[in-house]
């Protein structure tokens, strides 16, 4: 399947642009996992639009460079999402523990 650059070009570039806000938003919320993962989607997106442009130009030594550089940002994208997980784990653990103290606060004793 072909992919048609005058399509998929301008839509890569509103979600390149989409992401970089949404790490303002993230960071403003002190999420810096979701920021760093909007950051890689960013990225991801940026490096597509210029895949599909070398692929549009017909220079097709240059996309096999570009692929492996996107598989390895996916590869990274992994790592960060594993990490986030973590992180938010961490969190829910973090709350119990508060819910906690707070009960016994609480209670008489």
């Amino acid at each position: 399947m072909k992919l048609n650059p005058r399509i998929w070009v301008p839509i890569a570039q509103f979600l390149t642009v989409v992401n970089v806000g949404a790490v303002y938003f993230a960071a403003q919320a002190a999420e810096p996992g979701h920021a760093t993962l909007h950051a890689g989607l960013a990225v991801l997106c940026t490096l597509a639009v210029d895949w599909l442009r070398t692929r549009a130009r017909g220079d097709d030594a240059l996309g096999d460079g570009r692929m492996t550089e996107l598989a390895s940002g996916s590869g990274e994208m992994d790592q960060v999402r594993h990490e986030l997980a973590e992180v938010q784990e961490r969190l829910d653990f973090a709350e119990r523990m508060l819910a906690q103290r707070r009960e016994q606060d609480r209670s008489p004793s």
